[in-house]
């Protein structure tokens, strides 16, 4: 479905799309087409290629369907908002509308100890095994 980034979130300013993979490599479809008047731009998917925009109404853009496998990407939004600016000196910008949750508790005393007895030990066996 065709869309403009700053629709959804009105403080983007810059969209990114980083492909991981590429297109005939693990995936069919899924070009990135920009949506124009005068003729649509399409952008075929490969690995390493980076994609920048200005998230705004003049870059209308949609993705078309993957036919086959998975296509990789990373999307990255930015902001130049005085709001964002600001937060900078007190930490992340979290808008209310997403919240950052760490699944992953830090790990106990007793873990660390049992990781580092671990890597002793290995590296204890390939000190005897190579010298």
């Amino acid at each position: 479905m065709a869309h403009v980034d700053r629709a959804n979130v009105a403080s983007y300013d810059y969209s990114a799309v980083l492909y991981l993979n590429s297109q005939g490599e693990g995936f069919e479809g899924g070009d990135f087409c920009f949506i124009d008047a005068e003729g649509d731009e399409v952008l075929e998917p490969r690995a390493g290629r980076c994609v920048l925009f200005s998230s705004g109404f003049e870059h209308l853009h949609r993705v078309e369907m993957v036919r086959r496998g998975s296509r990789f990407a990373l999307a990255a939004w930015f902001t130049l908002t005085a709001e964002a600016a600001e937060a900078a000196d007190g930490g992340p910008l979290r808008p209310a509308h997403y919240a950052v949750v760490d699944p992953v508790p830090p790990p106990t005393a007793a873990e660390v100890a049992a990781d580092q007895t671990s890597i002793d030990g290995l590296r204890a066996r390939i000190e005897r095994q190579f010298g």
